[in-house]
């Protein structure tokens, strides 16, 4: 969330093909494992994810050490036998993520003759919102003014589009694979201190266009209670776009207040710590478990 990905129709080259290169290479890996599951043992999953760096963080903290994001996590949850798909790109918005080059990519996925997807994971909505971009969606303010005049008019547009997406991808769920669920989530109320992956150049978020606008004059505790409170109202608007898309078959996994009122549960500005998405990992282990009762969903003592 937030990284700033150019997009495999994007700028950028050499980057582009990597991560065209890379997502290729799951699907291929996908294939295979569905080709090597048990075809006599139907109880675990088959599931495809994608969507942004709540996805696909490839960083343990901010170490570059190994990859912790939800789905990493989650696959040490979930029974033996589980074939997912991780087809997420830190960085992408969901324009990017349900744009023509990577929406065919998951078509091809969920289309595949060899198994039926049961799930879809999906985490979109976070880089619409946040990174440079985010001080758009911010009126301006000053210190007097209470945090509820803080959004701009057009917060509602970027909320529009991005409803606008998880209706096509429901659409397209209907279309192509109608009896799979679809499992989607509204983050946890970040707190903007500031804080990004410094080695790295990402971010921060968050903090730059509050500090900006006016809405905040530093990172001190009045001030991120004062910051957070904004990023909270974002949030539970965007919560309330996906509760009015939850059915039957779109279930909305609760993962805000997840991580407490902790600003030290976070390895930055938009991210978990690796503790953190493990507990995130289990509000989607325990959503599966609920939606296939009849599946063998999680891992002994997951």
């Amino acid at each position: 969330m937030g990284e700033g990905n150019a997009g495999e129709q994007g700028h950028g080259g050499a980057a582009q093909q990597r991560v065209s290169s890379s997502l290729d290479l799951r699907l291929d890996q996908f294939l295979r494992d569905l080709d090597d599951r048990d075809a006599t043992d139907p109880a675990p999953l088959v599931i495809v994810a994608t969507g942004d760096s709540w996805f696909n963080y490839p960083l343990t903290g901010n170490i570059p050490f190994g990859t912790t994001d939800t789905i990493a996590e989650l696959r040490d949850q979930l029974a033996d036998g589980t074939v997912m798909l991780n087809l997420a790109v830190a960085g992408d918005p969901t324009t990017e993520v349900l744009g023509v080059t990577k929406r065919n990519r998951l078509i091809r996925a969920l289309t595949q003759q060899k198994a039926p997807v049961d799930a879809i994971l999906f985490s979109g909505g976070g880089d619409d919102f946040a990174g440079d971009l985010f001080r758009f969606w911010l009126a301006e303010g000053s210190p007097d003014m209470a945090p509820e005049q803080a959004l701009s008019p057009v917060f509602d547009n970027i909320l529009a589009i991005v409803a606008y997406g998880y209706r096509d991808l429901i659409a397209l769920r209907d279309a192509v694979v109608p009896n799979a669920k679809i499992f989607v989530h509204g983050y946890d109320y970040a707190w903007p201190t500031g804080k990004g992956v410094d080695w790295a150049g990402l971010g921060p978020w968050l903090y730059p266009s509050l500090h900006d606008r006016g809405w905040m004059t530093d990172t001190s505790p009045a001030q991120l209670t004062r910051g957070r409170a904004i990023v909270r109202m974002m949030l539970d608007r965007f919560g309330t776009v996906l509760d009015g898309l939850a059915s039957d078959t779109v279930k909305v996994v609760p993962t805000k207040g997840v991580l407490g009122d902790n600003p030290d549960a976070w390895a930055n500005e938009l991210h978990p710590n690796p503790a953190g998405f493990r507990a995130v990992a289990a509000r989607f282990a325990a959503a599966l478990a609920g939606e296939f009762s009849d599946r063998r969903v999680r891992a002994p003592g997951s």
